[in-house]
């Protein structure tokens, strides 16, 4: 059975070195916002080992004629003995530089001399995605071109980067903006372009065929109103109050929290601060949906699902219908199984590895940014 995922393999410079078109097994899951991955094995003695262990060696992952990843070689693993042995490689896509990129607060000039506190941007997401990247990848030195602005996705206002990986602070801004962000390899350049999140337009169902599992979670409004610290210290220190008119009378039941905004000066800025926070308390639908790949959904082509795109699932009477985001399409092929597509959509917001991994992730960000204050 022939694969429809095809590898070619590239050195360093994104020079051709050969096809890698019989692997054992290839897995590549595209993610939204995060970096996507692709997973191949081939036998301990194959015959391009060489190239694909060479420092820089990088691949590009097609589905029939659509480019679907691209990106280096990084971590691999072997098993043995030699014969039946094989190697594991995996390969980060080219997205990875919105996390390897730091944003200077002077983007152009040199890390010695850097007189802006901050690069704050305001605009639509696209300009200001590209913005912060093509400012600060020129030092690279790397063939990156920036794809023509289009204007896509939602404003965002004041993103602020202060030497730190311009994923710390445009992840969370790019998360309700309506795109995401590809580079792909093409004719020996890095292109950097977004790409924007569609509805699929058919209405998901079990008895479909497409539905084959879920988990289910609700989690209630966790606050109503905000008191937030501003600058100053003891009895100098400047308080503000943030009130969700609407989320109260929704409830009637007021939940206060306290927010830091001590590195702030403007009320503005102050007030922003604890909105974000009562928004981010809000209640959550949780909801991991496992769907499979059928004649009518699938992954790719003019007619197909992509990475980042909306579904809308009807699960019963009862419940209401779920619209959210296929985050991680998972394309695999192996000689026993041949191709298949499965795809996970949504977060179970409950699920501890859920809390665990984004607890972790925001104190990582915050102490990269205490770093750099």
């Amino acid at each position: 059975m022939d694969s429809p995922l095809h590898i070619t393999l590239y050195d360093k410079t994104m020079k051709r070195t050969a096809w890698i078109d019989d692997p054992d097994r290839i897995r590549v899951t595209p993610r939204h916002l995060l970096i996507p991955t692709a997973e191949f094995d081939v036998p301990i003695d194959y015959r391009s080992l060489p190239e694909i262990t060479e420092p820089g060696a990088r691949i590009t992952v097609d589905l029939d004629d659509e480019q679907v990843f691209s990106g280096p070689i990084r971590p691999w693993t072997g098993t043995g003995p030699n014969a039946q042995g094989f190697l594991t490689f995996t390969a980060e896509d080219d997205v990875r530089v919105l996390w390897n990129l730091v944003g200077y607060t002077t983007p152009g000039s040199p890390a010695e001399t850097q007189p802006n506190k901050e690069d704050s941007r305001t605009g639509d997401a696209e300009t200001v995605l590209k913005g912060f990247i093509g400012d600060n990848i020129g030092r690279w030195g790397r063939p990156y071109d920036i794809a023509p602005n289009l204007h896509r996705g939602a404003t965002l206002t004041d993103v602020s980067v202060r030497m730190v990986p311009l994923a710390d602070k445009l992840l969370p801004a790019l998360e309700p903006s309506g795109i995401g962000l590809s580079v792909r390899q093409v004719d020996g350049r890095l292109v950097v372009d977004v790409y924007e999140q569609q509805l699929f337009p058919i209405d998901l169902t079990e008895d479909g065929g497409v539905v084959q599992g879920y988990q289910l979670s609700y989690t209630p409004i966790t606050a109503t109103r905000a008191i937030i610290g501003g600058p100053n210290a003891g009895t100098s220190r400047e308080f503000k109050l943030y009130i969700d008119a609407a989320r109260e009378a929704l409830t009637r039941d007021p939940i206060e929290i306290t927010v830091d905004a001590s590195d702030e000066q403007l009320a503005d800025k102050i007030i922003a601060k604890g909105k974000a926070a009562v928004d981010e308390a809000g209640e959550k639908y949780g909801a991991t949906l496992t769907l499979d790949d059928t004649s009518i959904f699938h992954y790719g082509g003019a007619d197909g699902i992509h990475r980042g795109d909306k579904v809308s699932v009807s699960l019963g009477p009862g419940l209401p219908p779920i619209v959210d985001v296929v985050r991680e399409p998972d394309l695999t092929f192996d000689r026993d199984n041949g191709y298949q597509a499965s795809f996970t959509v949504g977060d179970n917001a409950d699920h501890p590895d859920t809390v665990i991994a984004d607890t972790l992730d925001q104190l990582a960000r915050g102490i990269r940014e205490l770093r750099t204050r």
